[in-house]
């Protein structure tokens, strides 16, 4: 069975995306795996007469999981709440060491559809530029990764935003994010957002070929908007405001496009507002197997 992998880290924000991740795996469908990494230090007590001796304690691995099946028996109380058609069933697991490597890891060995995750900061783009854990998980994930801040709920998702630079898996992305807008029940708005300078070669055949694929998903009630400005983040962030978007989608590529576009202190400045949730596209994601 497919999975939503939920990354915890027991703050509320984590237990808010966690609570939102039962929304969506009964929307999809899928079971959910709580997901803890820990850092396991080595403890050496001392005998008196004898050595220091090396001695690695998984009181973090203890404790971690005392706290994932305290997470576990919330979410299945919440679920006895609601009128589920189909109940998810919710599944724990930890792992020490570095978050991102662990989590690639669990890409390999489970069927994860996505990966959801809580927001620490207002701003996401802050928080995508910020060194993070997010941006490890971005990094090192091949599935799309929701991002969820405490004053969004994805139960009352009605139209996602699609910022595109009309690259080559662009189109992939938003095959993907239509699915799943099926099954949710919301509305998908495609931009661009075009910096007035003059374009290459390249550029405009990208943008030709895109204009071509996105001509055939018309049909499933997307919306493509082309928008030309001095800067990529005020203009995106107006377009948001404006059309009431619940959501921002985009692809990641690994060549920093978020630094090109966000990277300016001041243009942070002015996002800060921000409450929508994220959907991030790895540029290599796959598609689970149903």
């Amino acid at each position: 069975m497919k999975k939503i992998l939920v990354l915890t880290d027991f703050s509320a924000n984590a237990a808010h995306a966690a609570a939102n991740a039962v929304y969506l795996a009964e929307k999809m469908q899928a079971g959910l795996l709580l997901y803890y990494t820990y850092h396991m230090a080595p403890v050496t007590p001392y005998y008196t007469g004898g050595p220091y001796v090396p001695e690695a304690v998984s009181v973090f691995e203890e404790e971690s999981n005392r706290e994932l099946n305290e997470l576990s028996q919330k979410l299945k109380q919440q679920m006895e709440g609601l009128n589920y058609e189909y109940r998810p069933s919710v599944h724990i697991q930890t792992g020490e060491g570095d978050l991102g490597e662990n989590v690639k890891d669990l890409l390999k060995q489970k069927d994860i559809e996505l990966i959801v995750m809580g927001s620490r900061m207002g701003s996401f783009f802050d928080h995508l530029l910020s060194g993070s854990e997010t941006q490890t998980v971005i990094d090192h994930a091949n599935k799309p990764v929701i991002i969820i801040p405490p004053d969004s709920e994805i139960k009352h998702l009605k139209k996602v935003v699609f910022a595109t630079n009309y690259q080559k898996n662009d189109i992939q992305a938003l095959n993907y994010l239509i699915v799943l807008a099926q099954v949710l029940d919301f509305k998908i708005d495609a931009v661009h957002i075009g910096l007035k300078e003059q374009k290459s070669f390249g550029y405009i055949m990208d943008e030709i070929e895109f204009k071509r694929n996105i001509s055939g998903l018309k049909q499933f009630g997307l919306t493509y908007h082309d928008i030309h400005g001095k800067d990529v983040v005020s203009n995106l962030d107006r377009f948001c405001s404006e059309s009431g978007a619940d959501m921002l989608a985009m692809v990641h590529y690994h060549h920093n496009i978020f630094k090109k576009l966000f990277g300016a202190s001041e243009i942070k400045n002015e996002i800060c507002h921000q409450k929508q949730a994220l959907l991030i596209f790895p540029p290599d994601f796959t598609k689970s197997e149903n």
